[in-house]
């Protein structure tokens, strides 16, 4: 059972890379958050305890999903952008760039689970912004669709992979050039986004420039 006040201390079990960890650690969590980093999940190391996993390696293996639905793992949340997880599970979106910020884009079909997760991520300084699986995630929406009409625009001979970023930052004031963020992102987490948040929508071409660079990668 989850009883949903603060706790007075709150172990958190981020599992990520050194870059991924020093972005989420730019936000600097309640006094009480105790947060263990490792940058794998032990399969056979049965101490491990947390009150919130953050796993920003998530890759949705029958492995990883049952391993991290073990009760030492009170509420879990998992990079994840492609819907189809156990309800148990929160998902977010932890594309790198998005997690050196207060807001939390996540979701998840359990209330009781989303309740929960609210009140752990205030302790690590965020707040949860609930979106359904049926909208999909918004900024990886709008991000991803910029990436894509830059590299098509790139396709056409309309500009440089330079020009174009500078024109953007200049015209929108974002912080990077789509294709800066393409890099940042990683360009196989782009396609298949777009590939899942556009399956039902006709036309929807995903640039095939993109594509390469996602296999190359």
């Amino acid at each position: 059972m989850h009883f949903l006040c603060k706790k007075a201390v709150m172990d958190l079990l981020l599992l990520a890379g050194e870059h991924r960890k020093n972005e989420f650690l730019s936000i600097v969590p309640s006094p009480g958050c105790k947060i263990q980093w490792l940058d794998n999940l032990p399969v056979d190391d049965k101490t491990l305890r947390a009150d919130l996993v953050i796993d920003l390696l998530f890759d949705n293996s029958p492995g990883r999903v049952e391993r991290l639905q073990q009760p030492a793992f009170d509420c879990v949340m998992v990079n994840w952008l492609q819907g189809g997880l156990p309800g148990n599970l929160v998902a977010i979106n932890g594309w790198p760039g998005f997690m050196g910020r207060t807001l939390i884009e996540a979701s998840c079909g359990n209330e009781g689970v989303r309740q929960h997760a609210e009140v752990l991520a205030a302790q690590a300084g965020r707040t949860i912004e609930w979106i359904t699986e049926a909208s999909g995630f918004i900024s990886p929406a709008i991000v991803g669709g910029i990436i894509n009409e830059a590299f098509l625009a790139l396709e056409e001979g309309t500009g440089t992979e330079e020009a174009i970023d500078t024109a953007m930052k200049l015209g929108t004031n974002y912080p990077f050039g789509p294709f800066q963020w393409a890099r940042q992102i990683g360009y196989r987490n782009v396609v298949d986004y777009l590939e899942y948040n556009n399956r039902h929508t006709p036309g929807y071409q995903v640039s095939i420039l993109l594509k390469e660079k996602a296999l190359a990668q």
